[in-house]
């Protein structure tokens, strides 16, 4: 992804999904995994690992970019109720839309790959923040929804100014050390946040069970 995710902007008023848009140039190969036990039935999941078979979106031939990369934020919440507040928990899942994503076949490298890659952790990053800055905070019975939607709405534009820095310092993966210096700092930040995980909070919700 790129520098036109605002093409999709309106989309984050919609509450409880955004859709990103973001073409690229050309960074990193790291795979995350989570697991929970559940009796004698083990559960795996793992931040999506992309390959060139997920960008199957018809090529843009007036674009100037190589690749585009669509991600979507799906969320939803339960909330309690009681004395006038609202305990709200959040459930949050980033995923690659790979209808509308799309390379040219001619320009493919690992490189331009692992670069979108780093397009899509921004994406996770974002679903995880989100979830933890609602974890974090107690809501008013009587405007919550609103409030919610809002962290969402705050969390959503600062990462999609996030991706817009991530191609402008990495100049589209030209800039290698810049891309090494953003892969870790990116991988960095998704460790930070493991307790929100898709696999972390199936555990939890294993263990309340």
């Amino acid at each position: 992804m790129g520098c036109s995710s605002s093409s999709d902007f309106s989309q984050a008023e919609r509450p409880k999904n955004y859709k990103a848009n973001d073409p690229s140039l050309h960074g990193f190969d790291y795979e995350l995994k989570g697991s929970s036990q559940t009796g004698t039935q083990s559960q795996e999941s793992k931040f999506h690992k992309l390959s060139w078979d997920d960008f199957k979106g018809a090529t843009k031939v007036q674009s100037k970019y190589w690749a585009e990369s669509h991600w979507n934020v799906n969320w939803s919440y339960q909330a309690k109720i009681a004395d006038g507040r609202a305990l709200v928990r959040v459930q949050a899942k980033c995923t690659f839309d790979n209808k509308k994503s799309w390379v040219r076949e001619e320009k493919k490298s690992q490189g331009l790959l692992e670069h979108e890659q780093g397009h899509y952790y921004i994406g996770c990053l974002c679903a995880l923040t989100f979830m933890k800055r609602v974890s974090s905070k107690t809501f008013s019975a009587a405007n919550y929804k609103e409030e919610v939607q809002t962290i969402f709405n705050e969390t959503l534009k600062e990462y999609l100014k996030l991706e817009k820095l991530y191609d402008v310092e990495t100049d589209h993966f030209r800039n290698k050390d810049q891309q090494k210096r953003w892969d870790n700092k990116i991988i960095g930040q998704i460790e930070e946040l493991k307790a929100f995980w898709w696999s972390e909070i199936a555990a939890q919700a294993d263990q309340q069970n």
